[in-house]
């Protein structure tokens, strides 16, 4: 199984000087925020152009910070990472999945900071609205970073703890084949009497038993995955 693991998630940013501001816990729910611009309606129905631009900013934002809160559920829900190939194997491609998302939301998220950036740039919002978006954007910007780095994180992790069980199991089958290969020269020459050949019997069947039972595992070196970036 080769899987093509997709483009990092990668870093984005309107390039706004958001400033030394004075930010918030980091934990803090970022839709607060967000429906501070709409609270006042009669605010906003004193605007015009301006008005539909400032929505159409905080409909994006409301919209990516929902996607962005259950994505990160989604990280912290993540099982650790487990010790048997079958089981990595599932969480590899449950989390190249889960990349797949990152990068597929990763313009919204730049979007949003351009629409906000826009605003600010053009100066048509007011100075409590300036500080407002230059917040928004920076603890946005903040939380995508620390989801996109735990995400990239986990995917290092599980392509290395997989590669290097499923290279245990190639190690470990070249030193079954090595003891068997000795097991099976020393059946050559057949028994001079009955009881030594009685003992050849046994450990024949020995030997078909552990072939069969090797089989299995010879079997899921069929399904390894190899990473190509």
């Amino acid at each position: 199984e080769i899987v093509f693991s997709p483009s990092s998630a990668r870093k984005v940013s309107a390039e706004v000087d958001i400033g030394q501001l004075n930010l918030r816990d980091k934990s803090m729910d970022l839709s607060e925020t967000a429906m501070s611009l709409s609270s006042s309606e009669s605010r906003h129905s004193t605007m015009s152009s301006v008005s539909v631009e400032l929505m159409s900013y905080q409909d994006a934002l409301e919209n990516v910070l929902t996607w962005l809160l259950e994505a990160e559920e989604v990280m912290e829900k993540q099982q650790p990472i487990a010790d048997n190939v079958s089981k990595v194997k599932d969480q590899f491609n449950q989390h190249e999945e889960f990349m797949v998302e990152l990068t597929r939301h990763q313009d919204s998220i730049g979007g949003v900071l351009k629409e906000g950036n826009d605003l600010l740039v053009e100066g048509k919002v007011t100075s409590e609205e300036n500080k407002e978006i230059r917040m928004q954007m920076s603890l946005l910007n903040n939380r995508w970073e620390d989801l996109r780095i735990k995400a990239l994180d986990r995917q290092s992790r599980l392509q290395k703890v997989l590669m290097d069980l499923q290279q245990k199991q190639l190690d470990d089958l070249s030193d079954w084949l090595t003891a068997m290969e000795i097991r099976i020269e020393k059946q050559q020459v057949i028994g001079a009497d009955l009881n030594a050949i009685k003992a050849q019997v046994e450990e024949h069947k020995s030997i078909q038993k552990s072939l069969e039972e090797q089989q299995k595992k010879v079997d899921g070196l069929q399904n390894m995955v190899v990473v190509v970036d």
